[in-house]
């Protein structure tokens, strides 16, 4: 019977025959018996008295060290041919009964779940189980709707709300210069248009609204400077910061 372990008392180096072991032979005696019992486990419990020669061989041991362990102090009983421990022998047949006995129980447990009978009526709710119980293990949520007051306005569709906003176009030079002409302004529309086309249509921080509010103080601006007469360039360069300060 093959087994990975077996249980070793942690004081058996003290037991009277081991001492005998130490005494003689020093650790290599107790070496070589604790080899001799790892094979006994490992072989069911007996080995073969001519196994003394493989082990001197196998572990770089003097055969007379591993012969007279076997035989000289009463460790092991043999019969001429094999040898054995009583010991190990009935820890073997202990572990064998407990590992039946298990394998019994387990053995049992299956037996009486395969003549249990089973209910036709779970048999048939589990190969056909009604739609309506299906559908309640993954219950989908009904779809409820916002709670909106009588009195909140109805949302204005997207397209209105568009047209009610406001979207600057810069100006063309023709355009300013039709609104100039319509109002009777003496702004230089080309002037005007480059200048704010400079800045990006900004009026200080702000992005320009309304080109012909802008046009109209322009025109206050230069004439409140020139009086009504033609200005000069740097004058021009003045009113002009002016009337983008005026927007900061």
């Amino acid at each position: 019977m093959k087994k990975s372990y077996f249980r070793h008392d942690y004081n058996a180096r003290n037991d009277i025959k081991l001492q005998s072991v130490i005494t003689k032979y020093g650790a290599v005696g107790i070496g070589v018996y604790w080899i001799i019992v790892e094979m006994l486990y490992q072989n069911g419990g007996e080995l073969p008295l001519d196994i003394a020669r493989n082990i001197s061989v196998a572990y770089s041991t003097d055969f007379k060290v591993v012969e007279s362990v076997i035989n000289d102090f009463d460790l092991f009983e043999n019969d001429g041919n094999v040898f054995w421990s009583v010991r190990i022998r009935q820890a073997i047949d202990n572990t064998k009964k407990v590992s039946d006995a298990r394998k019994a129980a387990s053995r049992q447990r299956w037996s009486r779940k395969q003549e249990k009978p089973e209910n036709p009526e779970s048999r048939k709710t589990a190969s056909h189980p009604p739609a309506k119980e299906e559908l309640s293990l993954f219950p989908q949520p009904e779809e409820q709707k916002p709670d909106i007051p009588d009195n909140v306005p109805e949302e204005v569709p997207k397209q209105e709300e568009q047209k009610k906003r406001t979207y600057f176009k810069p100006p063309t030079v023709e355009e300013v210069a039709a609104y100039v002409k319509e109002k009777g302004y003496s702004v230089d529309a080309e002037q005007f248009v480059a200048f704010y086309e400079s800045k990006g249509w900004m009026i200080g921080k702000n992005k320009m609204q309304k080109w012909r509010a802008a046009v109209a103080t322009w025109q206050r601006k230069q004439s409140g400077y020139s009086g009504g007469r033609a200005t000069t360039p740097a004058q021009q360069s003045l009113i002009n910061k002016n009337c983008n300060d005026e927007w900061n």
